[in-house]
């Protein structure tokens, strides 16, 4: 239920969540990564917060982090 949470927060663009995310980034606590890192990418151009977690999560030698570093990308 916590990555529907995260997927429905990145589809509604609630931006004031970020920070919640950026905590789900550091410690999942059952949220599945490769969806905090999918909803994190579409704030990361407006909240410094998503951006940022997503760089730390851009450092793992797995499929959360290539997904970290295509979302980083464009940036």
């Amino acid at each position: 239920s916590r990555s529907y949470a995260v997927e429905l927060t990145g589809q509604v663009e609630a931006v004031n969540l970020v920070p919640e995310l950026a905590q789900l980034a550091q410690r999942p606590r059952g949220a599945d990564l490769l969806t905090v890192v999918d909803a994190l990418s579409r704030f990361a151009n407006r909240a410094p917060a998503a951006a940022g977690a997503l760089t730390v999560l851009s450092k793992r030698a797995d499929a959360v982090g290539e997904a970290a570093r295509k979302a980083l990308s464009p940036i």
